[in-house]
């Protein structure tokens, strides 16, 4: 049955605590009309009382100001985003014959409870004009498992070892953020370095707009435990989807500054001595001490010796007892590398370039004549 004034009634439990109700719109309106002062209290000088309420609605931006006069009203009367600062300017809205709602822009106050890069977090300031991503990337790699950032975007985020400064299992959200980029395709212009800011933009937009989900919980209840049963559902859901990983790198394999990925990750609860090497010391390990042969070593072009390259001195018998595969030379074998070498150097040293004969014009016309 619909109410005369055309609102739907709400059915209530008479044991229902009432701080935890929701009201209705009649209800609502008669909590403003009794918790409301005087009229008398705003006469003119004059003597006239006001005709209407005022009640005005003031908080935070993107805390749902305007939403809420679109839901008294029953209709849109006010533009409202998810982006803070959809208000500009203060707006009354006629609510009632007795009641008028003014509805301003957010505010944010200065304070010392709340950082910044909370506020950014929380939705209050927008994330198209912030200036520094790393603080609440921070934040929100610190209240999401890494688990579920790497199922969520399909990537594979690199752990620190204890040699880089890390302990094998934590994230920083440098490096969330470089693989979140790679990922992507967000490259900055010049070097094609990962572009961290761009990619910040778009988590923490997930973030505020629960992509990426947590929940604070009361103050004296640890965060871990207050979302471990959500975090453990959220994870299973995405592991059950199947999703493709993305490429950790865009160097190609065949190129010298290429590191193959880590496809090994430590379990939780590891020893920091039984944590494995990171991909760039251990490809560091492998080319200075797997490498046996000296003649892949870089030669350095000299200018003394007729542009000759040298990776080392072999002027002398004894330095030629060892060859540039690592093999030892008997003393006749180092007798003729060294005259060989010598060869070499006098040879380079006197060759001659045979160049052609210049011919000046005026006697090759004189000698070739005209047709």
């Amino acid at each position: 049955m619909v109410h005369p004034s055309g609102y739907i009634p709400v059915l209530r439990d008479e044991n229902e605590d009432p701080r935890t109700r929701v009201l209705s719109v009649l209800e609502l309106e008669d909590l403003f009309l009794r918790y409301a002062p005087e009229k008398s209290a705003f006469a003119d000088s004059k003597g006239n009382l006001p005709p209407k309420t005022v009640v005005g609605l003031v908080g935070y931006p993107n805390v749902g100001k305007s939403s809420t006069i679109n839901a008294l009203l029953g209709e849109k009367k006010v533009s409202v985003s998810s982006t803070p600062g959809k208000t500009k300017h203060f707006q009354t809205i006629h609510l009632s014959s007795s009641i008028m709602l003014c509805d301003c822009p957010g505010l944010v106050f200065p304070q010392f409870a709340t950082t910044k890069a909370e506020l950014i977090c929380d939705g209050v300031l927008p994330i198209d004009q912030m200036r520094e991503y790393s603080a609440p990337c921070a934040l929100v790699v610190q209240r999401v498992p890494p688990e579920i950032l790497e199922a969520t975007y399909g990537l594979s985020i690199r752990r620190r070892t204890v040699d880089d400064g890390g302990n094998g299992h934590q994230i920083t959200e440098s490096d969330f953020l470089s693989a979140y980029a790679i990922a992507r395709g967000f490259a900055r212009s010049g070097v094609g370095n990962p572009d961290e800011a761009r990619a910040a933009r778009y988590v923490l937009k997930d973030y505020v707009n629960g992509k990426l989900l947590y929940c604070h919980p009361p103050p004296s209840v640890p965060s871990e435990s207050f979302n471990s049963q959500s975090h453990s559902r959220i994870l299973q859901r995405l592991i059950d989807s199947g999703k493709k990983r993305a490429p950790t790198t865009r160097v190609g394999r065949n190129a010298d500054t290429y590191i193959a990925p880590s496809t090994s990750s430590p379990a939780p609860g590891t020893s920091q001595s039984s944590i494995a090497q990171s991909a760039e010391a251990r490809a560091l390990d492998e080319r200075f001490f797997d490498n046996r042969t000296m003649s892949s070593r870089p030669f350095v072009q000299g200018t003394s010796r007729s542009g000759l390259s040298i990776s080392r001195n072999r002027m002398y018998p004894h330095q030629n007892y060892v060859a540039n595969d690592g093999t030892m030379l008997s003393g006749r074998e180092a007798h003729v590398a060294t005259i060989l070498q010598a060869a070499g150097q006098d040879a380079a040293r006197n060759k001659k370039h045979h160049k052609p004969r210049r011919v000046k014009l005026r006697k090759l016309q004189a000698t070739t004549g005209y047709d």
